[in-house]
């Protein structure tokens, strides 16, 4: 179903119930995973998760921005139909199991310490990431609706927004179709080529053309065409067909005879 539809009766809304942080404060110097020392503590609660996206808000420092999710309207705990919510907090704090410090966006320009009069933002978010693009000048983030088979790029000039979105892709068949389900479309700017090439500056400066054929370009379409996005989404199963085991991450059609075929392979990251 789409947003603003209630999901059908086999496809019932994944509630989160708090938040975990995981914190590894020093993996540089230990090459083994295995290896790495760690600690967890608890954030939010019932009504507040906090596990859709944390990303730092300047190039430098340490602020950050965390997106959460409050309750439903009927006060139930929050699900993939919840509004965005947005905190902002110190990695030392996090790192240091500091909660109590982060803060809540409580309408335009305002912070409070108390999520209690939270305001939403108008970006969906539910297993994402956001990230800002120094080239697009924006703040940017995928998404795909509950239930949807399309994704959406949100973007806003300030993380408050305003947010506008834009049709990106479709995900074709078979993952477009019941009992497949789509979600978890993230952004991944560390495998991005930098996005003005030295000829892209040289035009800009008006030093010569850098196409091929030597025609007069426009500087800012050869710029636009340097910029690069890549993204990831995951294909999953939930089902409740007499021929497969009823929920989700089960089933032939995820581990079946065959069905490790990349063109119906589900369950793995695909990359855009």
């Amino acid at each position: 179903s789409r947003r603003g539809t209630a999901a059908p009766p086999s496809c019932s809304p994944r509630a989160s119930r708090g938040t975990t942080i995981i914190v590894l404060p020093d993996v540089a110097s230990q090459a083994d995973p295995r290896q790495w020392e760690y600690s967890t503590y608890d954030v939010g609660s019932a009504d507040l998760s906090w596990f859709s996206s944390i990303f730092f808000a300047e190039a430098e420092g340490e602020s950050l921005y965390i997106f959460g999710h409050g309750p439903n309207p009927d006060g139930s705990a929050p699900t993939q139909f919840s509004k965005t919510i947005l905190a902002r907090a110190a990695f030392s704090d996090l790192l240091g199991h500091k909660w109590g410090n982060i803060e809540y966006w409580v309408g335009a320009g305002t912070w409070s310490p108390s999520p209690e009069n939270f305001r939403a933002l108008d970006v969906p978010s539910w297993e994402t990431t956001c990230v800002w693009s120094e080239e697009l000048g924006v703040w940017y983030s995928f998404n795909i609706e509950p239930f949807g088979s399309e994704i959406f790029m949100w973007t806003a000039e300030a993380i408050t927004g305003t947010w506008t979105r834009t049709s990106v892709y479709k995900i074709p068949a078979p993952f477009n179709a019941s009992p497949y389900l789509n979600y978890a479309a993230k952004a991944h700017p560390e495998l991005v080529q930098p996005a003005v090439t030295a000829e892209a500056v040289d035009v800009k400066l008006g030093l010569g053309c850098a196409c091929a054929c030597g025609c007069a370009c426009d500087s800012m379409a050869v710029r636009e065409r340097g910029v690069e996005l890549m993204l990831s989404f995951v294909t999953n199963v939930l089902t409740a067909d007499t021929d497969e085991q009823h929920g989700q991450s089960t089933g032939n059609l995820l581990f079946g005879k065959g069905q490790m075929a990349w063109p119906v392979r589900a369950y793995w990251p695909r990359f855009l």
